[in-house]
């Protein structure tokens, strides 16, 4: 294949190889319509394809989310209500999903089997190209949104996936500071909407909008199809030719408005409390900048690795100083990429209200002394370290990642190579160390307040029942507004959609749908070898793989034997293991070394069940980690440093990590509840599942939220109980090492 081949209907248009990824990338260009289309040919087993459209919201109304759901609610060849659950049962996928993102929404699948990665695609190409929502408006209603009313004395009540689904993302206090201050930055961009949409903007969306929009951006001449494996590039391009030739190319294709400097701005808002909560250091001081461009590949990679060497941890410096004002819980430093004009967000959690001029000054004063006697260049050696590892060992389907990747660029018309082609960035930004260039950065962040946004998120006891209380007014305005034709007409829609969602699919039409043959599938799994010793009384069980250099470690110690007064000790050494001093080191000390020998370390505690005996389970308090083969030896002696040599008894930091997971969890619970729910009911179905939720369930939210309500007389004896049960855990008795490499 060479530049200006013409194959099924697309020509080629560039050829780029990519010597990190023993691969080429194929850019080719659809004839008819413009459709652009990438190829990352890597000979690799598990294939991607993924049509995206850039998706530019004009509002509030979350109408490309609303898409995002409906196209895969059934299509012209498949027309069955949910195909995308039918695919997940009679196919071997290793992805099967969509995302809607600020600015892009992206329809991906990937499968190692040839057969069905054509199902799949085949599949989602129907969905986004020729989807029933034209025909079928019960798929706008049941997925958006609509008023539920069905005999004239009823109460009417808004109902919709998306709209039910977004009033669970903006009960969550960090989504909501995340969305505003999006909207203070770029008051005259596409980012200033809420691209998931805002319960109380969903309603006023119509079905002919939704349908008018679909039309506009969901045409070939907007869209990015990017393929990604060894695949056979000319049944692929045939197929997608089958779709796109039957569109004329358009000249509408959207632009994304590059929002210019503003100044300085602040603003005040708040989030719902329950009435028995107190206001006290309950607000949130958030700071947003808007801090590159999507070319700036270097700055970018740059301000993520700013964030994990001066706030990665309590330790890291930045955090470190703001904690020790003892005006807040927690800090936090975010950079947020993925867009157009990539944004950093500083937020301290947990504050009084009265307390943000200082905060302010704080932070100032310890940005300063950082800018200007210099970040000690060991922890940005380290974080570069870590970043780098991140980015050579994604997870599968790696393909989706660089899709992802590809599209930070590309949607802008930039390379789609840009970023996922970028490990000589780590080897420049090594030599930037001591040359004051990551302090320049630190300080355009923090202390220049151009194109600054400034929030406050206060906590109301009254803000929740306020909106509750504008909904159902807005609900009862809309009805009296209504003549009794109207209301006929409204109850007739939802009998419609009742009996739509009621009546199931027609045998005939679930058959239009592929379904892998058995005859495709090799009668054997795959199989992944493993071999077993005994080496200085501990089992090893060794996997053999291709990790590039890469070795990932679980260290296994059965605590099958603790009863719930144990585990529930357990559970708190698992909380703060790895953030504590050791023997040999200081907290920063300790944290330095893991992000710089470590790409990856997490702490678990897992129980293991069996279907067929669901009162019996094995459980285990995990080390997980993984590092370059070059780390080997550095990383089992840091592992046993963490495992056997933690200081417990530090009651003040201790108390300060406990009050940041108890508030995590609350605003978990808040903005997750279901999955809370879904859990506590498993919990009564098997012993595995009760372990489950006495370790990471609301059950263990309400063991942490009594501790701390008593935590300074709780404290010392949590501490005597962990160093008792930590020298039961931490033994060669226990111990099964489970070893990838």
């Amino acid at each position: 294949m060479k530049v200006n081949d013409k194959i099924c209907g697309f020509e080629v248009v560039n050829i780029q190889s990519v010597k990190s990824l023993e691969a080429e990338l194929i850019e080719m260009c659809h004839e008819k319509t413009g459709a652009r289309l990438a190829w990352l040919n890597n000979n690799e087993e598990n294939k991607l394809f993924s049509v995206s459209f850039k998706t530019v919201p004009e509002d509030d109304t979350g109408v490309f989310h609303i898409l995002e759901h409906s196209v895969l609610g059934g299509s012209e060849n498949y027309p069955v209500k949910e195909p995308f659950l039918y695919m997940l049962k009679s196919s071997m996928n290793t992805f099967l999903n969509a995302m809607t993102f600020p600015d892009k929404t992206m329809f991906p699948i990937s499968s190692r089997n040839n057969t069905d990665f054509m199902n799949l695609t085949r599949v989602y190409l129907d969905a986004v190209f020729k989807p029933e929502i034209y025909t079928n408006p019960c798929i706008f209603y049941q997925e958006g949104h609509h008023t539920e009313y069905r005999k004239t004395d009823d109460t009417p009540v808004y109902k919709g996936v998306v709209f039910n689904e977004m009033k669970g993302v903006v009960s969550s206090v960090h989504e909501r500071i995340e969305s505003k201050i999006m909207g203070m930055l770029f008051p005259e961009s596409c980012y200033r909407f809420e691209y998931g949409g805002l319960p109380e903007a969903i309603p006023e969306l119509t079905y002919k909008q939704f349908v008018d929009t679909h039309r506009r951006f969901y045409h070939p001449s907007n869209s990015y199809i990017y393929l990604d494996g060894n695949i056979d590039i000319d049944a692929v391009l045939e197929l997608i030719d089958s779709y796109l030739c039957e569109y004329e190319k358009s000249s509408q294709i959207p632009e994304i408005p590059f929002q210019n400097s503003i100044d300085s701005t602040e603003e005040t808002e708040y989030y719902e409390i329950s009435s028995d909560e107190t206001k006290e250091s309950r607000a949130y001081l958030t700071v947003g900048k808007v801090l590159a461009s999507w070319e700036e590949r270097e700055k970018i990679f740059a301000y993520d690795i700013l964030c994990e060497a001066l706030a990665g941890s309590n330790d890291a410096p930045l955090k470190r100083a703001i904690l020790d004002t003892g005006l807040c819980r927690d800090m936090e430093l975010v950079f947020s990429k993925d867009i157009a004009q990539p944004f950093g967000i500083l937020k301290i959690n947990n504050i009084d209200r009265k307390d943000g001029g200082k905060i302010l000054d704080a932070v100032k004063s310890a940005v300063k002394d950082l800018t200007e006697n210099g970040i000690d260049g060991d922890i940005l050696s380290a974080s570069i370290n870590r970043c780098e590892f991140r980015f050579k060992e994604s997870e599968e389907p790696k393909g989706l990642t660089r899709c992802i990747d590809a599209m930070s660029s590309w949607l802008y018309g930039g390379n789609p190579l840009k970023y996922i082609d970028a490990e000589n960035v780590f080897e420049f930004l090594r030599e930037k160390i001591d040359t004051g260039y990551f302090e320049n950065l630190l300080s355009d962040w923090l202390l220049d307040e151009n194109h600054r946004a400034l929030l406050y998120m206060l906590p109301s006891h009254t803000y929740g029942e306020e909106q509750r209380k504008k909904e159902q007014e807005r609900l009862e305005n809309e009805l009296a507004s209504m003549n009794a034709e109207e209301k006929s007409e409204l109850i007739e829609l939802n009998n419609v959609l009742d009996k739509w969602q009621e009546i199931p699919d027609t045998p005939e039409n679930i058959a239009k749908l592929p379904i892998l043959p058995l005859s495709e599938v090799s009668e054997n799994p795959i199989e992944f070898k493993t071999t077993e010793e005994v080496c200085n009384g501990i089992k090893i069980l060794h996997h053999p793989a291709k990790n590039k250099g890469i070795i990932s470690v679980n260290l296994y110690f059965d605590i099958s034997d603790f009863n719930r007064q144990e585990l529930e000790t357990v559970s708190f050494i698992e909380r703060i293991i790895a953030e504590l001093p050791t023997k040999q080191s200081t907290g920063a000390e300790l944290q330095q070394k893991i992000t710089g020998i470590l790409g990856s370390f997490c702490t678990d505690i897992t129980a293991i069940g069996k279907a067929e005996s669901p009162e019996i389970c094995k459980t285990f308090f995990i080390v997980k980690m993984s590092f370059l083969e070059r780390n080997l030896l550095d990383a089992f002696k840091l592992a046993g440093e963490i495992i056997t040599e933690t200081v417990y008894n530090n009651p003040e930091l201790i108390k300060e990590l406990l009050m940041q997971d108890d508030e995590e969890m609350k605003q978990n619970i808040i903005a997750e509840g279901h999955r809370f729910a879904i859990r506590r009911a498993k919990s009564r179905m098997s012993a595995e599942s009760a372990v489950n939720e006495f370790i990471c369930g609301f059950e263990a939210y309400k063991i942490l939220h009594a501790l701390m309500q008593q935590s300074d007389e709780k404290i010392p004896e949590l501490i005597r109980n962990i160093e008792i049960l930590s020298e039961r855990i931490f033994c060669k008795s226990r111990l099964t090492a489970s070893i990838t490499s």
